[in-house]
């Protein structure tokens, strides 16, 4: 939000922070900022995740083409742990709905949630992870 370039250099992701304490209105306005700015690779993070991510929040993001990539993770020290159903919503709304246009990266910090995290076969981790990094645009 306090980005004043129109650009910025090619060597920058830009990201936001969304935790889902803030209103719907305001999860909308952090990523229509974003969305705005040209970067070689747009991120959000849902670190801290302390509540839920509105649907349109979610629908933007895989359906705009901008955002690669997709990070969750919990609030730690003191840990408060997310809701399942919100982590489920992130995964099939951005990470599945998006068939690999967006990247997901569970952080580390979420593993003793793994057991119930929602299971889909294509993830990469036995342990229902999934921690993926985006390609850039001269990666082949």
């Amino acid at each position: 939000q306090n980005i004043p370039w129109d650009e910025v250099p090619d060597n920058v992701w830009l990201g936001v922070t969304i935790t889902g304490e803030e209103t719907d209105e305001e999860q909308l306005k952090l990523l229509e900022q974003l969305v705005r700015v040209r970067a070689t690779l747009h991120f959000v993070s849902f670190e801290p995740l302390l509540g839920p991510i509105t649907c349109e929040v979610l629908d933007m993001i895989e359906s705009f083409d901008i955002v690669r990539w997709v990070i969750v993770g919990v609030q730690t020290k003191p840990t408060k742990l997310p809701k399942l159903e919100w982590i489920n919503e992130i995964i099939d709304c951005v990470w599945y709905e998006s068939m690999g246009n967006v990247t997901l990266f569970m952080k580390n910090n979420l593993r003793k949630m793994a057991p119930a995290i929602k299971e889909f076969q294509e993830w990469e981790l036995g342990d229902g992870m999934i921690q993926e990094f985006p390609k850039c645009h001269n990666e082949t």
